[in-house]
């Protein structure tokens, strides 16, 4: 096992107020209904609910990760994994969010945004011991909902919120919101970096497990724009995946993604700076997918150091094992609101 699991009991209550209500906002304050801890201290889920001004409900999770477990050498840090929606509507193969028990409700609003990242860091790094990071890699595609993710950060920056750094990611599905958060943060002095979610370099593949209308070029032209209006390299996400029938960890895979990743800007065509960052699938009970064996990792890491890619960013996450049955685990990318409803069940049967 590669996590022990201690489900908490809801406390029903908010750990911070918010004083700000955006023209949108909520109704009432988000309330922490569910903590779930794994490895120790390192892993948690927090399970939030809270009601917009016209009653309706949702509920969103927040992970987050101190250290991370990464290779050693990399300082100490508290990642925070903000969802930017209760839900998504994108519908990736190989997500949980889709096929969870608790389907979409609603985009959050800036107000419940930002209440993931107070009231985690109340909860987790109280004392600020580490460095908050903070990345939009919960439930949602922030892109879709760049009118709540723009003034959520901008009112954490001026409150002085100890934030270190931030990272949106996407699909690359909506070129407004790519485009509109990156003239929104071009002068902000908290980097606010891009991750695009490629997982791999053939249209065709691709097609395969994120649906969607835009090919690989035509987002590469919005993510490379958003990285030299706002003077941060983006990060490319690249989860290594398989099915019986189904494979972006193969050689011709690898040599592909060190071709995109070294071609000069799609928007300029300039020489630009990208990152790569790879981890290996999370297991999600009733999906095909799968991590592919440790050879097959190693050999496409090698293949794309053969072929010019030095800087590769490798990941672990925490608490990846889920338990359907007790309703419990889940942590990692892709798998948050795999265990949701449990949480919610539970939290009805304290009233």
């Amino acid at each position: 096992m590669l996590s022990i699991l201690m489900a908490q009991p809801a406390e029903n209550r908010p750990l911070i107020q918010l004083t700000k209500v955006d023209k949108g906002g909520s109704a009432t304050t988000p309330l922490v209904i569910s903590t779930e801890f794994a490895d120790g201290d390192r892993g948690c889920k927090i399970v939030f609910r809270s009601y917009d001004k016209l009653g309706k409900p949702a509920t969103y999770e927040t992970g987050s990760f101190k250290d991370n477990g990464n290779a050693s050498g990399v300082k100490d840090k508290h990642d925070i994994c903000v969802s930017t929606a209760a839900g998504c509507t994108r519908n990736c193969g190989f997500c949980a969010v889709p096929k969870a028990e608790l389907g979409f409700e609603r985009l959050l609003t800036s107000t419940e945004i930002e209440a993931q990242v107070t009231s985690t860091i109340s909860l987790r790094n109280k004392d600020n011991a580490l460095p908050n990071v903070v990345g939009l890699m919960g439930n949602g595609e922030p892109p879709d909902n760049y009118k709540n993710v723009i003034p959520a950060l901008q009112h954490l920056f001026e409150q002085h919120v100890p934030i270190d750094r931030v990272t949106i990611s996407t699909i690359g599905e909506s070129s407004k919101g790519i485009n509109a958060l990156a003239d929104a943060f071009a002068e902000s002095d908290i980097p606010v970096k891009l991750q695009f979610s490629l997982h791999v370099a053939n249209n065709a593949k691709r097609r395969e497990i994120i649906p969607g209308k835009r090919t690989i070029e035509e987002i590469m032209y919005d993510v490379d724009r958003y990285a030299e209006v706002t003077g941060q390299p983006v990060k490319f996400n690249v989860v290594l995946m398989e099915t019986d029938t189904f494979t972006n960890a193969s050689v011709e895979d690898a040599i592909a993604l060190a071709s995109l990743l070294q071609q000069p800007s799609f928007f300029s065509g300039k020489p630009i700076a990208r990152r790569l960052k790879m981890s290996a699938y999370n297991p999600i009970p009733g999906l095909p997918f799968r991590a592919p064996n440790q050879e097959t990792r190693d050999l496409f890491v090698k293949t794309l150091r053969d072929h010019g890619v030095s800087e590769i960013k490798t990941f672990k996450g925490s608490g990846i094992d889920i338990d359907s049955e007790n309703g419990t685990g889940g942590f990692a990318c892709g798998q948050l609101r795999a265990t949701t409803r449990r949480a919610v069940d539970q939290s009805e049967a304290q009233k």
